[in-house]
């Protein structure tokens, strides 16, 4: 993806350069060793901005902005771009984001969130994009897609991905917070987490009663994704058979058949679709 339409290199007072709202935060701790850094060695590597009236905004660089302000300096050199669309803005960012171990999960969510709704793009389209496996930035999203509280609370936490990932196999944002801390607090590994989420999945389970048929709940109430569920299908690539069953209450159970991979792949943007109402829904209730 070309994102560099028109580029030039300056020398900008730090007065005039504005960091996002919704930038990735910096600990106290990465700003204070890299403004140590930057004291001893200078400006290594430009930042990257776009103009935004008779100012600048960082859309990568944001900590070498942040450490220079920290050490007082008055301008930095910067490689300004414009014309940059909303989304290529923030695929600058993105990319410098891949360069970075240190980038917290939910950060990375949060963006591929924002780029999502700037390009419009469907999973497979922002993967693309990105370059990156289709799989990978459905994980992300879903983690966009949490509990406000949750993500708050797990943020804090700073744990890996594969460890959010089996929190998120937990229905409840009071468990995900729960368990989310224990394990911070206890520095688990995978394995024991894992098997702390099993058990709760478990207990949360006992005596399901009898699959009910699409479109009822389990007490027989109606079932309020199952509209969300059709259009949704209507993107898929006419798999052969779809079975759905709802044993509980916040539960649904898709066992479909499906002999071409392409059938899969658009049953997959169509539960992602149902993933997210289900998520929205959840957070409006």
């Amino acid at each position: 993806m070309n994102v560099t339409p028109d580029t030039q290199t300056v020398w900008i007072d730090l007065s005039l350069i504005d960091v996002p709202s919704q930038a990735r935060a910096h600990s106290p701790d990465q700003l204070e060793s890299l403004a140590q850094s930057m004291g001893k060695d200078k400006q290594l590597q430009n930042i990257i901005v776009v103009p935004k009236g008779d100012r600048y905004e960082v859309i990568a660089g944001i900590g070498r902005t942040l450490a220079a302000k920290r050490l007082g300096w008055e301008k930095v050199r910067a490689v300004v771009r414009d014309g940059l669309s909303p989304f290529a803005q923030l695929y600058v960012t993105a990319a410098e984001n891949d360069e970075r171990e240190d980038v917290n999960p939910f950060d990375r969510a949060a963006l591929y969130k924002r780029m999502q709704e700037a390009g419009g793009l469907d999973v497979r389209g922002l993967a693309k994009a990105l370059g990156k496996d289709e799989t990978v930035v459905g994980r992300f999203l879903s983690l966009a897609d949490m509990d406000p509280s949750v993500k708050e609370s797990l943020a804090r936490a700073r744990l890996s991905m594969t460890h959010l990932r089996e929190i998120m196999r937990l229905n409840e944002p009071n468990d995900q917070i729960s368990i989310g801390e224990a394990c911070a607090k206890g520095d688990w590994p995978v394995k024991k987490l894992k098997s702390e989420v099993d058990k709760r999945v478990k207990d949360a389970s006992p005596g399901l009663p009898p699959p009910s048929p699409m479109g009822r709940g389990a007490g027989g109430e109606a079932d309020p994704f199952q509209k969300v569920w059709e259009e949704a299908k209507k993107d898929a690539s006419h798999p052969k058979a779809i079975e759905v069953e709802y044993p509980r209450k916040g539960q649904w159970v898709f066992k479909v058949t499906a002999s071409e991979g392409e059938e899969i792949t658009g049953l997959l943007d169509a539960l992602n679709t149902l993933h997210t109402s289900l998520n929205l829904y959840r957070h409006n209730k």
